[in-house]
């Protein structure tokens, strides 16, 4: 048990920025939209997100995507700003 505990950890703190983009696209996709979108800003609710989407505060640029409802953003944009609050 306690080497599947290691193993989580190891996957859950990447140690290359590449590493962690890679991750993370192979886990949301080239871009992510909606709650997933939500979620990975760290917004409690979606509500919040729009707030913040309204206020010209989200932390990376979004757009809208012809036929599709709702702000979408390219996920190596999330990784790039999540890459740079860890560092601090």
């Amino acid at each position: 048990m306690a080497q599947t505990s290691q193993l989580h950890t190891a996957a859950v703190q990447p140690k290359t920025y590449d590493d962690f983009e890679c991750r993370l696209i192979s886990a949301l996709g080239a871009t992510v939209g909606g709650r997933a979108l939500t979620k990975a800003l760290g917004y409690p609710t979606q509500d919040a997100f729009r707030k913040a989407s309204h206020r010209g505060r989200l932390p990376v640029r979004t757009f809208e995507m012809v036929g599709r409802r709702g702000r979408f953003a390219v996920t190596t944009d999330i990784a790039q700003w999540l890459w740079d609050q860890r560092a601090g």
